[in-house]
Parts: structure tokens; C-alpha cells; sequence
């Protein structure tokens, strides 16, 4: 499989999360769908709760179809994904 320099900047970016105050700030929307792609798909589900939290968009769309062989979401990244959209749901 063949990843994008987006993709693979996006899987090292979420790979840190002491960092990620730091690069939530000013990372632009159109990036943020690679940034919660590469969260879920290497089990970072505090990238993931971060990002929906902060998510740029009126809609949040999530799974679809997976490829033969890819494995379901992590549970817990699931989860932070749930709690960050309740929480946001309960702050406005």
C-alpha cells in the first residue's frame, strides 16, 4: 500500500500526543479528516477525541466501507469519538 506524504505526515503527527496542543492550533481543516483517518487507524484515541472536539466541519462522517483484511475501528477510539461528541453536544 502506497501512502500519500499527507497521510504519512498525518500518521506522525498523531503518533505524539504531547504535542498535540501544539499542532491543534493552527493545523488547516482540509487537514483534519487525514489527521483523524491516521488517529483511528493507529489506535490513538486521545488524537481522536482532541479532534472531534475541535472538529471544523457542521458534519462528522465516520466508517463507510472497510477493504478486505482491514480490521474494525479500536474500541476505545470509538469511544473517545462517542464522548467527544457528547461532550461537545452538552457544552453548546
Amino acid at each position: 500500500m502506497v501512502l500519500s506524504l499527507v497521510n504519512l505526515c498525518a500518521r506522525e503527527v498523531v503518533s505524539d500526543h504531547s504535542s498535540s496542543p501544539y499542532w491543534l492550533s493552527c493545523v488547516p481543516r482540509e487537514l483534519y479528516r487525514a489527521l483523524l483517518d491516521a488517529a483511528f487507524a493507529h489506535c490513538r484515541p486521545l488524537a481522536v477525541g482532541e479532534l472531534v472536539q475541535r472538529w471544523p466541519e457542521r458534519k462528522l462522517i465516520v466508517g463507510g466501507s472497510r477493504k478486505a483484511g482491514e480490521c474494525p475501528p479500536n474500541r476505545l477510539c470509538i469511544q473517545a469519538l462517542l464522548l467527544a461528541v457528547v461532550r461537545g453536544l452538552t457544552d453548546k
